[in-house]
């Protein structure tokens, strides 16, 4: 078998990139296992702005509305819902210093997109939310097993997924147009977006990647009503049928899977601070998210015809779609990576 590409990783990553294969007309190949990663456990949180200061890059508007794009294309290709448009992110005002920074922020020309002008009074009687809510324009829901297995489906259909864990030792390199060899498959290139289990890629530092463990509740709240995401202390996400997800927690010291009783309980105080109706803990998820030092994502080459797309951390589903274009442009029309994004940073 031959291809352009072999993509190690079937996440948000690995998923934007196969994208700009398919437009390009390029041939390729992914190679992922089932097991869940950081894009199936995250809140599929579709927000462009920080909450916490009311803030964004200047380039935001740039990169949401190539991730719109997208994403419509994306769902269209699948023929799968897994976009919830409807259901915007509201942020409870704990002030009115933070109205007033809320106002100051919506009339900044790269923030004016994504900020309602008005404050929002709030209605439902089991929120605490004295000072109201802050609408988030252009956010929304994404749900993320609904995303991941649409497209395993159809790459499954289309003879462009193998579903095993990748074994770096079957890989080899040989002269010729397909130098990439891994088991029966010769490749042009190949494009490790493994997210955390980079840690195991023998071909790039440990240090690159520190992953950042969040966890999460399952509630159910029947009394709650939420058709929207709320965010306070923590992320309320409605998910049907009175259930919620509620979190995250963020650890850099923690390496387990497990879950603990110290994020319940951080996740708990934070959410009673938010709602006053009674719900019940169904469930709690961990993940670990790859992120690294500098906050930045890993993009480029790390050796001839070997490529990495990795550190997306907590914007996987806002920025990853506009890294995977500058990707695609570094490797096939030899465009440069910026350096903030660049690999190379952290290869001696």
């Amino acid at each position: 078998m031959e291809v352009d590409y072999i993509i190690v990783g079937l996440g948000i990553a690995g998923i934007c990139f196969s994208k700009q294969l398919l437009e390009h007309n390029k041939r390729f190949l992914v190679i992922s296992d089932k097991c869940s990663g950081a894009t199936e456990k995250s809140g599929g949180v579709f927000n462009p702005i920080v909450l916490r200061r009311f803030t964004a890059p200047e380039y935001t508007i740039k990169y949401t509305e190539y991730a719109l794009n997208m994403f419509a294309a994306m769902e269209k290709m699948t023929s799968t819902s897994w976009m919830y448009p409807d259901q915007n992110v509201y942020r409870i005002f704990a002030s009115i210093e933070e109205q007033n920074n809320w106002f100051t922020a919506s009339d900044k020309p790269h923030l004016k997109p994504f900020l309602a002008p008005k404050i929002e009074l709030n209605s439902n009687n089991f929120i605490q939310a004295e000072f109201g809510l802050g609408k988030v324009l252009k956010s929304f829901r994404i749900d993320t097993i609904a995303f991941l297995q649409s497209f395993q489906r159809y790459f499954l259909k289309t003879q462009k997924l193998m579903e095993e864990s990748f074994n770096h030792s079957n890989l080899s390199f040989q002269n010729g147009d397909y130098p990439i060899r891994y088991k029966h498959v010769k490749a042009k290139a190949i494009l490790f977006a493994e997210g955390t289990r980079i840690l195991q890629n023998p071909f790039l530092p440990k240090a690159v990647i520190r992953p950042n463990k969040g966890e999460y509740l399952i509630i159910k709240a029947p009394d709650l009503k939420l058709d929207y995401m709320l965010k306070g202390g923590v992320y309320i996400i409605p998910l049907g049928e009175d259930l919620y997800k509620v979190g995250a927690t963020y650890s850099h010291d923690d390496n387990t899977i497990q879950p603990t009783q110290a994020a319940r309980k951080e996740i708990e105080e934070k959410l009673q601070k938010m709602i006053t109706c009674h719900y019940d803990v169904v469930d709690q998820i961990v993940g670990a998210r790859p992120v690294t030092n500098d906050r930045q994502p890993i993009l480029g080459e790390i050796k001839t015809g070997m490529y990495v797309f990795n550190g997306l951390g907590t914007r996987g589903f806002t920025r990853g779609p506009y890294y995977s274009k500058v990707l695609f442009d570094a490797i096939e029309n030899k465009q440069s990576v910026p350096k903030q994004m660049d690999v190379k940073r952290f290869l001696s």
